[in-house]
Formats: structure tokens, C-alpha cells, sequence
């Protein structure tokens, strides 16, 4: 279980987005070490390791992304550790503002939670923005 959740870990501090679906980080993995792997047994893995990953349920009904019909667990994970090398772009410090405060949501409290998703929605725009050529 450890290999997963070091996986895990490595795929989202590489990752362009502060934060990751349980779904996303799911299929990534998969492909790599465990083509069993599901969202349910990767959030297990996850949560028995709460000094390195916080999860946030998209529980809200008002996030865009949430159906009832949906099988599969709407939640998003954040790596709580730094990465080894932070680079000094903009784009870098935006991704890890947004991963710093994934790291103190209360995923229980509702409008903090959807607070922090339309965080999470504006920063690849925002990186977008950010790494285009100015006019």
C-alpha cells in the first residue's frame, strides 16, 4: 500500500494542478501499478496516510461536477508535502498557493469546501493566463 500512496504522492506534486479528482489520480495510477485499482481502495489508501494527503468531498450540490448518478467518488485530493525543487514562475507559486490552502479546508464545512473548489477551477485558467505571451 506504501507504493501507492508514494505514487500517488509523486503524481500529484508533478502534476500542472494543485489538486486532483480521486478519479483522475485513480486512472493515472492504474495505468502504472495497479490496473485493479479503484477509487474506493485508492481513497483507503489515501486517508490512512493524513500527514501526506487531504481529500476533499465534493459533496456540495452546487459544484458543476457532481451528479447523483455518478458511480464513481467526487473528491479531490491535495499532497500535503513540497515537492523537492520550486521553481519561481508564476504559474509554479500560483499551483502552490492553491495546494497550501487545500492543506487547512475543512472538507466537512460546505461553504469552505466550495470555497476552495472555484479556487481550484480558476488556477489552470489562471496558469493558462499566466504562461501565454503578453499582448
Amino acid at each position: 500500500m506504501k507504493t501507492i500512496a508514494d505514487h500517488a504522492e509523486r503524481t500529484l506534486l508533478r502534476h500542472a494542478n494543485a489538486a486532483m479528482r480521486i478519479d483522475r489520480l485513480r486512472a493515472a495510477l492504474a495505468e502504472r501499478i495497479d490496473h485493479t485499482l479503484t477509487s474506493h481502495r485508492l481513497r483507503a489508501v489515501l486517508e490512512d496516510d493524513p500527514d501526506r494527503f487531504r481529500i476533499v468531498d465534493a459533496w456540495n450540490a452546487r459544484w458543476p461536477e457532481v451528479r447523483a448518478t455518478d458511480d464513481h467518488p467526487h473528491a479531490w485530493v491535495v499532497a500535503l508535502d513540497r515537492p523537492e525543487r520550486i521553481e519561481t514562475s508564476g504559474a509554479t507559486r500560483l499551483k502552490e498557493s492553491v495546494r497550501w490552502v487545500g492543506r487547512s479546508v475543512d472538507g466537512r464545512a460546505r461553504l469552505e469546501a466550495g470555497r476552495w473548489w472555484e479556487i481550484v477551477a480558476a488556477e489552470e485558467p489562471t496558469r493558462q493566463a499566466l504562461a501565454s505571451p503578453a499582448a
